[in-house]
């Protein structure tokens, strides 16, 4: 998605210091404030989504329930894509306890990030899915990363 992609890059640019160079910037006067950038009301927006959502979720003692319904909000304010929200909003342990008969309630927490993460180092060692899909899971593993550190300092 464009706008998401976009809100990704400036995430990326604000820690590396770069934003400035690949970034045009708003200036009342040109030769005076050179070094200003702003950012459009989107943007801001997305941003301000972003945080409200990680101030409410917890990557990292997480319910399936609750995950689903953080993808759904990442979704709705445009801060992934449809690719991204299947890999959120996909209950692996309903699945599972459906296959095995067995009673699912969908609220044992746990920790996604480490979750995804492990999911990622198993597909690496055992080559079970495409480049794009690798990429999708590593962008995943990002946005939980980046929600995380978000909590941490609201």
């Amino acid at each position: 998605m464009m706008i998401s992609n976009q809100y990704n890059q400036i995430q990326s640019t604000t820690k590396t210091g770069m934003m400035a160079n690949q970034y045009q910037s708003t200036q009342a006067d040109n030769s005076k404030h050179a070094d200003k950038v702003t950012f459009s009301d989107k943007a801001e927006q997305m941003r301000q989504a972003e945080q409200d959502i990680a101030n409410r979720y917890n990557v990292t003692n997480i319910s399936e329930i609750e995950q689903v319904q953080m993808a759904k909000e990442l979704k709705a304010n445009g801060l992934i894509d449809d690719k991204q929200f299947l890999m959120m909003s996909l209950e692996k342990r309903k699945g599972m306890a459906m296959h095995l008969g067995i009673e699912y309630t969908g609220d044992q927490k746990r920790n996604v990030l480490q979750d995804a993460k492990n999911d990622l180092d198993f597909t690496l060692q055992n080559g079970g899915d495409t480049e794009e899909g690798i990429q999708i899971r590593e962008n995943f593993i990002a946005l939980l990363e980046r929600l995380k550190g978000m909590k941490s300092t609201a």
